[in-house]
């Protein structure tokens, strides 16, 4: 009986601290990589934490000749407090022949749940020697 009890509370403790995060994303002040068109930006996301490696766990869909892309995507990833669960977000300008990498963010999870309220945003520079943010919203 005392082993279902402490079984019952394990497993009552394990959902509580396992819960679920849903993100959206959008960016600013992408430069143009070509004469042609404006910034083609898809952004790759990959997860990972000190139990998993890196995965590719979500992507957008292009939007064209935008400098100022707001995806409509909607991103629903697990969260578990204290896992060292990371993002990373890849931003690409998409190209006929060769894509130009614009920029990686890394974000911990943690950092951001604990900072970010419910319809927040959380802005971070793109990690190039060129200008642009990117923009994680916490969604409901």
């Amino acid at each position: 009986m005392l082993k279902n009890i402490i079984l019952l509370f394990s497993c009552l403790a394990l959902a509580a601290a396992q819960s679920q995060v849903t993100i959206s994303l959008s960016a600013s002040e992408l430069l143009d990589y070509d004469a042609i068109s404006g910034c083609d930006t898809v952004i790759t996301i990959f997860c990972s934490s000190t139990s998993s490696p890196s995965t590719q766990c979500g992507q957008t869909e292009e939007i064209s000749d935008d400098a100022y892309p707001i995806f409509p995507e909607r991103f629903t990833f697990p969260y578990a407090i204290g896992s060292g669960q990371q993002w990373r977000f890849e931003l690409v300008d998409k190209d006929l022949q060769f894509d130009d990498h614009i920029g990686t963010v890394v974000i911990s999870v943690d950092d951001f749940m604990q900072t970010i309220n419910t319809g927040d945003t959380m802005t971070r520079k793109i990690n190039l020697n060129r200008p642009g943010n990117l923009h994680v919203k916490r969604e409901t």
